[in-house]
């Protein structure tokens, strides 16, 4: 049975408090909110611990697809290929607990458990044991068994995956819960044994949600121009507003959401790559810059404003050592076919219902390698693109590398447009779904767009052409009856100013989409003709940077956390 969709066994039964030596009781247990609601990794409600360890961490699952583009291992990937939480990791055995809130009626409880592989000959004599996770309700003089979860021993890494655990709970008097991990053999039980993680758990009451939901859709490498190929998007916000002359802040994937998730400009936030090499023509080992870790995230303030957060998302440019990662509580790469990463994130949403929620569901569909129509050819399988794109070269060598017959680039511009029209095509469902919702913020965005051939070259991340840097952008709202159009130049980043404003949680966030500052679009992956561009809406003028004026990386050195690069060592990595 895969991770995602793993069984959880449902027990209630009683025992006198005598039985249980890791339950014994150490005195009175923390309580919960006065909102009724526990919630340790976002912050909110203690718990005491009576036997071992509990250490609140980012709980990272990964897999040999972590950082690298699917296409470049050549086995079937699993549908999810990372999947960072909140987290609290304990030791087995050990025990933690909270009190219920009383007087809240039901309640739910929700988490999701891992088992950590062993650090290599830890535990030799136990590797074939079963670790057993049990849940228990505390009344008076006696336990409750609620709900218990077994973890047999990781034969792979897709046996460290995500376990979903929730149950139902009444809280109309004094009772607490307690969450204990031990392996399943009753003679281990003093014996010291793997890591286990407990996701984000979280006890809350079912109540009218206050906030709007907040959903933004975000494809990677959209053209403007592409969204006449994307009719269920264009039906979906007919109503609603759109930016006609939205501008991307970089002309690739990194620096271009780290404007997004900052409103800053790449020059301010400093994310992208390293100085290029002195000589073009060589392999080029880039550097690549992440975020710093003082700047406050847009998943940070929906969090804060208490926000259930996730993102979903397809690029290995967007895994969690960039620090784009700050604030979700959930935060997934899966796999690039585009009604995967849409069913991942129907089920956040459905198991979500209780907060408003903030959606991010990145999709790469319109990226390079095209899709193909019916049993046509690709003429990029005539060129050695992928060693190409992996050579430090310059704009005037990537316009002779991509000189293609008329022909060839109308097949390929007919399979980029392919590519859209079957990611739009897989939104229909989860659209209509998102928008009966009661109260709805619904974003449509693109990271940055694709030259093909518009200036006489190919692709994204050498060139601030219009074909590079004009995105599409548009917001729904629930209520809103006709369309309306912007047509001045604006920042795509300032769209996450504009949501938080919208849902009513920040107002000194700025500048959003009403702003006429100036602005620029700069930070190239590849060697360009210029440093940029900058833009004046309130002259409606642009104008080319020179390559004096080109922004370099000052962010922070891509490194990862001690317990991302554990689970990598543990891949081999």
């Amino acid at each position: 049975m895969p991770a995602e969709i793993a069984e959880t066994t449902l027990l209630k039964f009683s025992y006198p408090l005598t039985f249980f030596f890791l339950l014994a009781c150490t005195g009175e247990v923390p309580e919960s909110d006065s909102a009724g609601s526990w919630n340790p990794c976002g912050g909110t409600g203690d718990f005491e611990v009576s036997v071992g360890t509990v250490q609140p961490i980012r709980g990272h699952y990964v897999t040999r697809w972590f950082g690298v583009p699917e296409e470049e291992i050549k086995v079937r990937p699993p549908q999810i290929l990372g999947d960072t939480r909140d987290a609290l990791r304990v030791s087995t055995p050990s025990r933690f607990s909270t009190a219920l809130p009383v007087n809240s009626g039901k309640v739910q409880f929700r988490t999701a458990i891992r088992r950590l592989p062993s650090p290599k000959n830890s535990f030799p004599a136990f590797e074939n044991q079963k670790i057993h996770c049990e849940i228990f309700v505390r009344e008076g003089d006696f336990l409750s068994s609620v709900a218990m979860l077994e973890l047999p021993p990781p034969r792979s890494v897709m046996d460290q995956a995500w376990h979903p655990l929730e149950l139902s709970l009444s809280a109309n008097q004094a009772k607490s819960l307690e969450m204990v991990t031990r392996w399943q053999n009753p003679a281990l039980a003093a014996q010291a044994g793997p890591s286990v993680e407990w996701a984000n758990p979280r006890i809350f009451p079912i109540a009218p949600k206050p906030k709007p939901d907040v959903v933004l859709i975000t494809v990677d490498t959209l053209r403007d121009d592409a969204v006449e190929f994307m009719p269920k998007i264009q039906k979906s916000f007919e109503n609603g507003e759109w930016w006609t002359n939205a501008i991307s802040p970089s002309s690739w994937t990194l620096p271009s959401y780290a404007s997004l998730f900052t409103g800053l400009e790449v020059a301010e936030h400093g994310v992208g790559r390293g100085p290029f090499p002195e000589v073009p023509g060589k392999p080029s080992l880039r550097e690549f810059y992440g975020l710093k870790q003082d700047l406050p995230t847009l998943a940070e303030r929906f969090r804060e404003a208490g926000y259930a957060t996730c993102m979903i998302h397809q690029n290995p440019f967007l895994e969690p050592w960039t620090g784009l990662d700050r604030g979700f509580e959930r935060y997934a790469r899966v796999q690039e076919a585009p009604q995967t990463a849409v069913q991942q994130a129907r089920n956040w949403w459905s198991q979500n219902p209780e907060r408003p929620r903030f959606l991010v569901l990145h999709l790469i569909a319109p990226h390079l390698p095209y899709t193909p129509v019916d049993s046509e050819s690709n003429p990029l399988d005539e060129l050695a693109w992928k060693d190409f794109f992996s050579l430090d070269h310059t704009p005037e060598e990537r316009k002779k590398f991509f000189q293609l017959s008329e022909s060839k680039r109308k097949i390929l511009v007919r399979q980029y447009q392919n590519g859209v029209s079957a990611m739009d095509a897989q939104l229909e469902d989860f659209l209509k779904l998102l928008q009966n919702e009661s109260k709805l913020v619904l974003a449509f965005h693109a990271d940055h767009g694709e030259e093909l051939w518009d200036n006489g070259s190919f692709e994204h991340g050498h060139s601030f052409d219009d074909s590079v840097i004009r995105v599409p952008l548009a917001i729904w709202e629930t209520g809103m009856t006709s369309r309306k159009e912007h047509s001045g130049f604006v920042a795509a980043h300032w769209l996450g100013a504009t949501l938080l404003k919208r849902s009513g949680i920040l107002e000194d966030w700025s500048p959003d989409l009403t702003s006429k500052h100036s602005f620029r679009s700069q930070g190239s992956l590849y060697r360009s003709l210029h440093g940029g561009r900058e833009f004046h809406p309130a002259s409606g003028k642009d104008r080319w940077l020179n390559l004096e004026e080109t922004t370099s990386s000052s962010g922070r050195q891509a490194s990862l956390p001690p317990e991302l690069a554990a689970a990598l060592s543990a891949l081999g990595y």
